[in-house]
């Protein structure tokens, strides 16, 4: 019986060949020679008649990302062989070709199917993910035999590959990452260095300063650095160290860490270019002795008035995520960073145990110093969010939104701990706090969700919004003409539970009310 390439969501698609035809003759076939839909006629409906836009939608909604050798994606493989349209759609499905997963040591033949997987993808870039979770002993000078990065399988997959757009690599020993690039840069090597890439270190030798290789063909790069809780706070002497002179190119850097800010103040100092950066100061899932952080604050880095100042002119974009009371009171690089070209700010609360009053103040230390407004709220900023953060009162977060008058994009995420912050939503649009206020989010509310979203429909009724559309993944949006205000989009999620979504359907007096007074077709399709 010849096998048949099915899709789940598309029962109707069915190959007539057998797959067996394809592998024995992958170069045989031609456009002429594209299978037909089970049970037309030739001439009729034909596969590679279908736009390339309408196969690869095909693809991406039949076939989700998975393992790269799983039995699916085989056969999707095997039948591009056949049909050059199909072939095409799939080399511009990032889906399917991107965020391979490979997983050291290789099983045997493992590196042959991924090697052949990845090679089929032409020239189109593609995403790259390896990780071991083995410790190797290597180090700058002495490569182990068993080092994992140097097995020829590793690099006959690399240098196989097609053009790779992010390579992402995750060890234990920044050693072996080191001894893997330093020969895929070699002369022999085929492999074209990527322009984005990230890495993960799972633990070093805090006593030696952390300096590892970059190719220097990155535009974007993500480190993940060893927590102090693995390494212990010996790590509170090492500095942050990269190449400077391959620095300067970046435009995107991420990084993933517990240290302190004075710690990575050099990476910072020479990074001219940049444009985004995103700073994640703890690790999450993480839990701590309550302790910790007195013991580790007490040997924090040099006060913030001796570190250099640092300018970063061209950066537009900062986000400061899972911050904690040890990366508050360590903040010295983030005290002195003047980004003069900054319009979009995002802030992270980790809260883990810390009193409430202690968390409004590492706010006010990152949006206010002791000579008036931070360096981070510069008074053009377009985009401000919030994220984890329990305003004392609706004032006190009035009080830095005036200080912003050219706000456009507020995000207000899993701060809806009272119903406050809707009055602070009034406030800021009829009391002109943000005038050029655009789009405004509140996401995650959790709690009083009914009052909550008819006092927000009850305001907006005075807008007269002529679109409403609830999308997936609990989103909804309401989209507004224009003027006054300028107020246009208003984005609301929230947390249901089916108690809730049942009496918001069925009973709620204000979604009865939009649909009377505004015509509003609600789709049921998607749950709240």
């Amino acid at each position: 019986m010849p096998t048949v390439l099915s899709y789940s969501h598309y029962p109707h698609l069915a190959l007539t060949r057998p797959l067996s035809t394809v592998e024995s003759q992958p170069e045989a076939a031609t456009d002429d020679n594209t299978p037909q839909l089970a049970g037309a006629t030739k001439g009729e409906w034909r596969l590679g008649n279908l736009a390339i836009e309408v196969l690869g939608e095909i693809m991406s909604q039949a076939l989700p990302s998975r393992w790269m050798d799983h039995k699916d994606r085989k056969q999707l493989a095997q039948f591009c062989l056949v049909s050059r349209q199909w072939r095409d759609a799939a080399h511009q499905t990032h889906s399917l070709w991107g965020h391979n997963i490979i997983r050291l040591p290789f099983k045997p033949r493992s590196h042959t199917q991924a090697s052949r997987w990845i090679s089929r993808a032409l020239n189109s870039p593609s995403g790259l993910h390896i990780v071991t979770s083995q410790a190797c002993k290597c180090t700058q000078n002495l490569i182990r035999p068993n080092c994992h990065w140097r097995k020829p399988s590793l690099i006959m997959l690399l240098e196989s590959g097609p053009r790779i757009a992010h390579l992402s690599l995750a060890t234990w020993n920044p050693m072996c990452f080191h001894h893997l690039l330093r020969f895929l840069q070699g002369p022999l090597s085929f492999w074209r260095p990527p322009k984005t890439m990230g890495f993960e270190v799972g633990q070093w030798n805090p006593r030696e300063s952390f300096n590892p290789y970059i190719p220097n063909s990155l535009e974007s790069l993500s480190l993940t650095l060893p927590s102090i809780a693995t390494c212990g706070t010996d790590i509170k002497a090492t500095q942050l160290h990269l190449q400077g002179c391959l620095l300067w190119q970046l435009t995107n850097l991420v990084i993933t860490c517990d240290w302190g800010g004075g710690q990575i103040a050099g990476v910072l100092l020479s990074c001219a270019n940049l444009e985004c950066l995103e700073i994640r100061f703890a690790h999450n899932g993480l839990q701590y002795p309550p302790d910790f952080w007195e013991s580790v604050a007490s040997v924090a880095p040099q006060a913030p008035s001796l570190q250099p100042t640092i300018i970063l002119s061209k950066l537009r974009t900062l986000r400061l995520c899972n911050i904690t009371p040890y990366a508050i009171s360590s903040t010295g690089a983030l005290e002195c960073l003047k980004a003069p070209s900054l319009v979009a700010l995002h802030i992270h609360l980790k809260v883990m145990g810390v009193p409430e009053h202690s968390v409004w103040g590492m706010v006010r230390c990152l949006t206010t110093n002791r000579h008036g407004p931070s360096h981070l709220l510069p008074a053009k900023l377009l985009s401000l969010g919030f994220s984890n953060i329990k305003f004392p009162s609706a004032r006190d977060l009035v009080d830095i939104l005036s200080t912003i008058p050219s706000l456009k994009h507020l995000i207000l995420q899993q701060c809806f701990y009272d119903a406050y912050i809707f009055s602070v939503t009034q406030m800021s649009l009829r009391v002109l706090f943000l005038p050029h206020l655009e789009h405004l989010e509140l996401l995650y509310v959790t709690e009083e969700f009914r009052r909550q979203l008819e006092y927000v429909f009850r305001y907006l009724k005075e807008r007269r919004p002529h679109h409403y559309h609830i999308y997936p993944q609990d989103i909804a949006e309401i989209e507004f003409d224009g003027p006054p205000d300028s107020f246009r989009k208003l984005t609301l999620s929230y947390r249901a539970n089916d108690a809730l979504t049942e009496s918001v359907y069925s009973s709620s007096p204000t979604l009865t009310e939009l649909r009377r007074y505004f015509a509003l077709d609600i789709d049921r399709s998607f749950c709240l």
